[in-house]
């Protein structure tokens, strides 16, 4: 194993993870804008047989490639952990400190969390995005569309308190500004 490679790698870890978490975020909140619209069209029983389709058809595609995105940062986290797991088994780099406070472990106890996050939410957002596949005709609408869009509104695993705190501790150890 290259050593210099590997720490190089484990120095652009920090930011990698940042951009993937504002993406992440920003792509979660593209989603529910989708989906509480998507709940607002179909609530009208006017609109429904004029824009049922066409809407349908855009907001699935929509949801589709935002579950795609978010499925590639949920694996380059997976990458990263198992990278950094690799690293950990190696003398040297299993106490290599990244910066001051960030340690080869510590990220790799970071990784290991977000991985967990990413991979619980990612697979609530699948459910959703199959599930509006899935819906055939006005009756499904009016019976899922509620729990769908309370599905992924609440569901949030990569969000909430807890998680914007180990986040900003993160960023912090790593010396990393927030945004």
């Amino acid at each position: 194993m290259d050593k210099n490679r590997a720490i190089m790698e484990l120095r652009r870890m920090p930011k990698t993870i940042k951009a993937d978490a504002q993406t992440w975020r920003r792509l979660v909140a593209n989603g529910l804008m989708r989906m509480e619209f998507y709940a607002k069209i179909f609530a009208k029983p006017n609109t429904r047989r004029t824009t049922d389709k066409r809407v349908r058809k855009h907001i699935r595609k929509a949801l589709r490639n935002i579950l795609e995105t978010l499925g590639h940062i949920q694996q380059r986290t997976e990458y990263m952990w198992k990278r950094v797991r690799l690293f950990k088994d190696d003398e040297d780099l299993s106490h290599h400190c990244i910066n001051c406070e960030l340690t080869t472990a510590k990220l790799h106890d970071f990784l290991q969390f977000l991985k967990m996050r990413y991979d619980y939410e990612w697979e609530v957002k699948e459910m959703v995005v199959l599930a509006l596949e899935n819906l055939n005709n006005d009756c499904d609408v009016d019976n899922d569309n509620d729990i769908l869009l309370a599905a992924w509104r609440d569901n949030r695993h990569a969000g909430g308190s807890e998680f914007d705190n180990k986040l900003r501790e993160f960023f912090k150890t790593a010396n990393i500004a927030e945004t």
